[in-house]
Protein backbone atom coordinates (compact mmCIF):
# COMPACT_ATOMS: atom_id res chain seq x y z
CA UNK A 1 0.00 0.00 0.00
CA UNK A 2 1.33 3.24 -0.98
CA UNK A 3 1.55 5.48 2.14
CA UNK A 4 2.79 8.78 0.22
CA UNK A 5 1.84 12.20 1.24
CA UNK A 6 1.69 15.73 -0.43
CA UNK A 7 1.56 18.66 1.70
CA UNK A 8 0.38 21.94 1.02
CA UNK A 9 0.64 25.50 2.81
CA UNK A 10 -1.50 27.94 2.67
CA UNK A 11 -1.47 30.97 5.07
CA UNK A 12 -4.32 29.92 6.97
CA UNK A 13 -5.07 26.34 5.98
CA UNK A 14 -2.71 23.35 4.91
CA UNK A 15 -4.13 20.39 2.76
CA UNK A 16 -2.38 17.25 3.22
CA UNK A 17 -2.88 14.17 0.92
CA UNK A 18 -2.24 10.75 2.00
CA UNK A 19 -1.84 7.91 -0.77
CA UNK A 20 -2.79 5.21 2.05
CA UNK A 21 -6.67 6.61 1.79
CA UNK A 22 -6.37 8.52 -1.26
CA UNK A 23 -7.66 11.69 0.64
CA UNK A 24 -6.83 15.11 1.65
CA UNK A 25 -7.66 16.45 5.35
CA UNK A 26 -7.23 20.07 6.59
CA UNK A 27 -5.40 21.68 8.84
CA UNK A 28 -5.18 25.21 10.16
CA UNK A 29 -1.29 27.10 9.17
CA UNK A 30 -0.83 27.97 13.25
CA UNK A 31 1.07 27.47 16.10
CA UNK A 32 0.06 28.11 19.61
CA UNK A 33 2.03 30.40 21.50
CA UNK A 34 2.56 30.76 25.68
CA UNK A 35 1.39 34.28 26.17
CA UNK A 36 3.85 34.62 28.52
CA UNK A 37 7.24 33.66 26.84
CA UNK A 38 6.26 33.83 23.47
CA UNK A 39 7.34 30.39 22.89
CA UNK A 40 5.83 28.20 20.35
CA UNK A 41 4.26 25.16 22.16
CA UNK A 42 2.01 22.95 19.51
CA UNK A 43 1.29 23.33 15.66
CA UNK A 44 -1.59 22.78 13.12
CA UNK A 45 -4.80 21.01 14.67
CA UNK A 46 -3.45 20.37 17.94
CA UNK A 47 -2.56 24.17 18.27
CA UNK A 48 -5.73 24.81 18.10
CA UNK A 49 -6.82 21.94 20.41
CA UNK A 50 -4.18 23.21 22.57
CA UNK A 51 -5.25 26.75 22.45
CA UNK A 52 -8.81 25.28 22.91
CA UNK A 53 -7.78 23.25 26.55
CA UNK A 54 -5.91 25.99 27.94
CA UNK A 55 -7.90 29.37 27.22
CA UNK A 56 -5.76 32.59 28.10
CA UNK A 57 -2.98 30.44 28.45
CA UNK A 58 -2.03 30.24 25.03
CA UNK A 59 -3.17 32.17 22.02
CA UNK A 60 -3.57 30.60 18.40
CA UNK A 61 -1.37 32.46 15.62
CA UNK A 62 -1.24 32.57 11.98
CA UNK A 63 2.55 33.27 10.88
CA UNK A 64 1.84 33.29 7.44
CA UNK A 65 -0.75 35.56 7.20
CA UNK A 66 0.87 38.02 5.77
CA UNK A 67 3.81 39.03 3.66
CA UNK A 68 6.55 37.07 3.18
CA UNK A 69 9.62 37.02 5.55
CA UNK A 70 12.83 34.92 6.83
CA UNK A 71 10.72 33.67 9.71
CA UNK A 72 7.56 32.76 7.91
CA UNK A 73 10.02 30.85 5.64
CA UNK A 74 11.27 29.11 8.89
CA UNK A 75 7.77 28.20 9.85
CA UNK A 76 6.55 26.51 6.55
CA UNK A 77 10.03 24.27 7.34
CA UNK A 78 8.39 23.68 10.52
CA UNK A 79 5.08 23.08 9.06
CA UNK A 80 6.70 20.40 6.49
CA UNK A 81 8.79 18.97 9.10
CA UNK A 82 5.63 18.23 11.61
CA UNK A 83 3.20 17.08 9.21
CA UNK A 84 5.50 14.85 7.82
CA UNK A 85 6.55 13.24 10.99
CA UNK A 86 2.67 12.65 12.04
CA UNK A 87 1.55 11.15 8.97
CA UNK A 88 4.74 8.81 9.05
CA UNK A 89 2.98 5.36 9.67
CA UNK A 90 6.11 3.60 11.57
CA UNK A 91 9.15 4.33 12.39
CA UNK A 92 10.48 1.52 9.25
CA UNK A 93 8.43 3.50 6.81
CA UNK A 94 9.72 5.83 5.47
CA UNK A 95 7.16 8.29 2.81
CA UNK A 96 7.97 10.21 -0.33
CA UNK A 97 6.48 13.68 0.46
CA UNK A 98 5.51 15.78 -2.26
CA UNK A 99 5.68 19.83 -1.22
CA UNK A 100 3.38 22.76 -3.17
CA UNK A 101 6.51 25.25 -4.00
CA UNK A 102 5.83 28.45 -5.81
CA UNK A 103 7.46 28.77 -9.14
CA UNK A 104 9.92 31.72 -7.68
CA UNK A 105 11.56 29.64 -5.18
CA UNK A 106 15.25 30.33 -4.39
CA UNK A 107 17.39 27.08 -4.51
CA UNK A 108 18.15 27.82 -0.57
CA UNK A 109 14.67 27.65 -0.13
CA UNK A 110 14.54 24.56 -1.97
CA UNK A 111 17.31 23.25 0.21
CA UNK A 112 15.62 24.31 3.24
CA UNK A 113 11.96 22.46 2.33
CA UNK A 114 14.21 19.01 1.63
CA UNK A 115 15.99 18.87 4.89
CA UNK A 116 13.16 19.45 6.46
CA UNK A 117 10.90 16.65 4.93
CA UNK A 118 14.18 14.19 5.48
CA UNK A 119 15.14 15.16 8.65
CA UNK A 120 11.37 14.41 9.49
CA UNK A 121 11.81 10.71 8.56
CA UNK A 122 10.73 11.17 4.76
CA UNK A 123 12.79 9.28 2.37
CA UNK A 124 12.25 11.80 -0.41
CA UNK A 125 11.39 15.00 -1.37
CA UNK A 126 9.62 15.77 -4.45
CA UNK A 127 9.02 19.61 -4.78
CA UNK A 128 6.26 20.51 -7.10
CA UNK A 129 4.94 23.97 -8.66
CA UNK A 130 1.67 24.72 -6.86
CA UNK A 131 0.41 26.13 -10.39
CA UNK A 132 0.72 22.91 -11.99
CA UNK A 133 -0.81 20.74 -9.17
CA UNK A 134 -3.73 23.08 -8.66
CA UNK A 135 -4.36 22.17 -12.55
CA UNK A 136 -3.84 18.66 -12.18
CA UNK A 137 -6.01 18.67 -9.00
CA UNK A 138 -8.44 20.09 -10.98
CA UNK A 139 -8.69 18.09 -13.57
CA UNK A 140 -6.92 19.76 -16.36
CA UNK A 141 -4.03 18.08 -18.38
CA UNK A 142 -1.28 19.91 -17.56
CA UNK A 143 0.63 18.32 -20.06
CA UNK A 144 -0.74 19.30 -22.92
CA UNK A 145 0.05 21.47 -26.03
CA UNK A 146 -3.43 23.15 -24.80
CA UNK A 147 -2.64 26.34 -22.33
CA UNK A 148 -4.87 26.00 -19.39
CA UNK A 149 -4.88 29.38 -16.88
CA UNK A 150 -5.21 28.91 -13.51
CA UNK A 151 -6.35 31.34 -10.72
CA UNK A 152 -5.27 30.39 -6.86
CA UNK A 153 -7.65 32.88 -5.01
CA UNK A 154 -6.08 32.14 -1.04
CA UNK A 155 -6.49 33.77 2.53
CA UNK A 156 -3.17 36.43 2.10
CA UNK A 157 -2.65 36.60 -1.79
CA UNK A 158 -3.97 35.42 -5.32
CA UNK A 159 -1.46 33.62 -7.89
CA UNK A 160 -2.56 33.48 -11.76
CA UNK A 161 -0.43 31.16 -14.35
CA UNK A 162 -0.52 29.79 -17.80
CA UNK A 163 0.39 25.88 -17.41
CA UNK A 164 1.36 24.00 -21.20
CA UNK A 165 3.45 21.58 -21.91
CA UNK A 166 4.18 20.44 -17.98
CA UNK A 167 5.38 23.65 -17.11
CA UNK A 168 4.51 27.11 -15.53
CA UNK A 169 4.80 29.14 -19.11
CA UNK A 170 4.21 32.64 -16.99
CA UNK A 171 3.25 33.18 -13.30
CA UNK A 172 1.98 36.56 -11.38
CA UNK A 173 0.72 37.19 -8.12
CA UNK A 174 -1.25 40.08 -6.01
CA UNK A 175 -0.91 40.82 -2.21
CA UNK A 176 -4.36 40.20 -2.33
CA UNK A 177 -6.87 37.51 -1.13
CA UNK A 178 -9.78 36.49 0.85
CA UNK A 179 -8.58 38.36 4.16
CA UNK A 180 -8.14 41.49 1.61
CA UNK A 181 -11.97 41.42 1.51
CA UNK A 182 -12.44 41.08 4.98
CA UNK A 183 -10.44 44.10 5.61
CA UNK A 184 -12.41 45.82 2.80
CA UNK A 185 -15.86 45.10 4.85
CA UNK A 186 -14.40 46.30 8.16
CA UNK A 187 -12.69 49.68 7.02
CA UNK A 188 -16.56 50.11 4.92
CA UNK A 189 -18.43 49.68 8.36
CA UNK A 190 -15.84 51.23 10.90
CA UNK A 191 -15.92 54.21 8.51
CA UNK A 192 -19.83 54.46 7.82
CA UNK A 193 -21.17 53.28 10.87
CA UNK A 194 -18.06 53.87 13.63
CA UNK A 195 -18.28 50.14 14.42
CA UNK A 196 -14.85 48.11 14.90
CA UNK A 197 -15.54 44.61 14.09
CA UNK A 198 -13.54 41.33 14.73
CA UNK A 199 -11.37 39.97 11.98
CA UNK A 200 -13.58 36.90 13.01
CA UNK A 201 -16.76 38.82 12.29
CA UNK A 202 -15.77 40.21 9.01
CA UNK A 203 -14.97 36.75 7.67
CA UNK A 204 -18.25 35.41 8.81
CA UNK A 205 -20.07 38.75 6.85
CA UNK A 206 -18.13 37.92 3.67
CA UNK A 207 -18.90 34.33 3.64
CA UNK A 208 -22.57 34.27 4.59
CA UNK A 209 -23.89 37.92 2.96
CA UNK A 210 -21.26 38.79 0.04
CA UNK A 211 -21.70 38.02 -3.36
CA UNK A 212 -19.88 39.39 -6.38
CA UNK A 213 -23.01 39.05 -8.76
CA UNK A 214 -24.06 42.15 -10.03
CA UNK A 215 -27.57 41.59 -9.18
CA UNK A 216 -28.19 43.71 -6.25
CA UNK A 217 -30.04 41.85 -2.74
CA UNK A 218 -32.32 43.93 -0.54
CA UNK A 219 -31.36 42.53 2.46
CA UNK A 220 -30.27 43.51 5.64
CA UNK A 221 -27.69 42.39 8.15
CA UNK A 222 -27.35 42.52 11.70
CA UNK A 223 -23.67 43.39 12.54
CA UNK A 224 -22.02 43.54 15.64
CA UNK A 225 -19.07 45.19 16.91
CA UNK A 226 -17.78 47.73 19.32
CA UNK A 227 -18.65 51.09 18.83
CA UNK A 228 -15.42 53.59 17.86
CA UNK A 229 -16.01 56.02 20.26
CA UNK A 230 -18.23 54.21 23.49
CA UNK A 231 -15.66 50.85 22.91
CA UNK A 232 -19.24 49.60 23.72
CA UNK A 233 -20.55 46.48 21.85
CA UNK A 234 -23.09 47.95 19.58
CA UNK A 235 -25.29 46.19 16.52
CA UNK A 236 -26.00 48.33 13.38
CA UNK A 237 -28.23 46.82 10.34
CA UNK A 238 -26.71 47.34 7.18
CA UNK A 239 -27.58 46.89 3.44
CA UNK A 240 -26.00 43.69 2.49
CA UNK A 241 -25.53 45.69 -1.01
CA UNK A 242 -23.33 47.96 1.01
CA UNK A 243 -21.35 44.71 1.67
CA UNK A 244 -20.92 43.55 -1.93
CA UNK A 245 -19.83 47.32 -2.89
CA UNK A 246 -17.30 46.80 -0.15
CA UNK A 247 -15.98 43.78 -1.73
CA UNK A 248 -15.27 45.24 -5.05
CA UNK A 249 -12.40 46.83 -5.06
CA UNK A 250 -10.38 43.69 -3.89
CA UNK A 251 -12.32 42.24 -6.63
CA UNK A 252 -11.16 44.35 -9.25
CA UNK A 253 -7.66 43.82 -7.86
CA UNK A 254 -7.79 40.04 -9.01
CA UNK A 255 -9.45 40.86 -11.99
CA UNK A 256 -6.84 43.09 -13.14
CA UNK A 257 -4.53 39.86 -12.64
CA UNK A 258 -6.25 37.69 -14.50
CA UNK A 259 -6.83 40.16 -17.31
CA UNK A 260 -2.80 40.92 -17.08
CA UNK A 261 -2.06 36.87 -17.36
CA UNK A 262 -4.74 36.86 -20.04
CA UNK A 263 -2.80 39.09 -22.07
CA UNK A 264 0.04 37.17 -22.03
CA UNK A 265 -1.88 34.20 -23.13
CA UNK A 266 -3.01 36.55 -26.20
CA UNK A 267 0.34 37.77 -26.94
CA UNK A 268 2.14 34.09 -27.06
CA UNK A 269 -1.61 32.27 -28.90
CA UNK A 270 -3.37 35.24 -30.45
CA UNK A 271 -6.40 34.12 -28.64
CA UNK A 272 -7.38 35.26 -24.87
CA UNK A 273 -9.63 32.49 -25.43
CA UNK A 274 -7.28 30.01 -26.51
CA UNK A 275 -7.13 28.30 -22.65
CA UNK A 276 -10.99 27.83 -22.52
CA UNK A 277 -12.52 28.68 -19.20
CA UNK A 278 -10.19 30.30 -16.98
CA UNK A 279 -10.19 27.83 -13.66
CA UNK A 280 -10.35 29.10 -10.02
CA UNK A 281 -9.22 27.17 -7.02
CA UNK A 282 -8.37 28.27 -3.33
CA UNK A 283 -10.27 29.15 -0.41
CA UNK A 284 -11.51 32.74 -1.84
CA UNK A 285 -12.85 30.76 -4.80
CA UNK A 286 -15.95 29.72 -2.47
CA UNK A 287 -17.20 33.48 -2.51
CA UNK A 288 -20.46 33.64 -4.43
CA UNK A 289 -19.99 34.96 -7.17
CA UNK A 290 -16.74 35.29 -7.74
CA UNK A 291 -15.96 32.89 -11.06
CA UNK A 292 -19.15 35.27 -13.17
CA UNK A 293 -17.67 37.86 -11.70
CA UNK A 294 -13.58 37.31 -13.19
CA UNK A 295 -15.74 36.63 -16.34
CA UNK A 296 -17.50 39.12 -16.77
CA UNK A 297 -14.54 41.59 -16.18
CA UNK A 298 -11.99 39.82 -18.63
CA UNK A 299 -14.39 38.52 -20.89
CA UNK A 300 -13.04 34.71 -20.90
CA UNK A 301 -15.34 32.56 -19.26
CA UNK A 302 -13.99 31.04 -15.93
CA UNK A 303 -15.27 28.44 -13.57
CA UNK A 304 -14.40 27.57 -9.74
CA UNK A 305 -12.82 24.04 -9.45
CA UNK A 306 -14.46 20.88 -7.58
CA UNK A 307 -12.96 20.99 -4.20
CA UNK A 308 -11.02 24.49 -4.66
CA UNK A 309 -9.07 24.42 -1.57
CA UNK A 310 -8.07 21.13 -2.04
CA UNK A 311 -7.03 21.00 -5.84
CA UNK A 312 -3.25 21.18 -5.29
CA UNK A 313 -3.05 18.88 -2.54
CA UNK A 314 -5.12 16.43 -4.88
CA UNK A 315 -2.79 17.31 -7.64
CA UNK A 316 0.03 16.55 -5.32
CA UNK A 317 -1.29 13.47 -4.99
CA UNK A 318 -1.68 13.37 -8.72
CA UNK A 319 2.25 13.79 -9.08
CA UNK A 320 2.85 11.41 -6.31
CA UNK A 321 1.58 8.39 -8.72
Amino acid sequence: MRRDIGIDIGSKNTYIFAASHDSVSCEPSAAAVDTVTGTPVALGAEAKRFCMRTPGGNRLVYPLDGSASVENLDFIARLLSYHTAQNRSSRLFRPKVAIAVTPDITDDDEERFTEAVLAAGAAEAVLIEAPLAAAAGAGRDVYSIKPTVIVDAGASKTAAAIIADGRVKHYAVTQTGGNTFDEAIADYIRSKYRLILSPETAEELKMTYVSLDPKRSDKVAEVSGMGVVSRLPQTVTVRVAELATAALVPAMAISDLVCRVLDKLTAEYGDPNAAGATVIVGGTANLAGFAGFIAAETGVPASVADNPGACTAIGLGIGLG
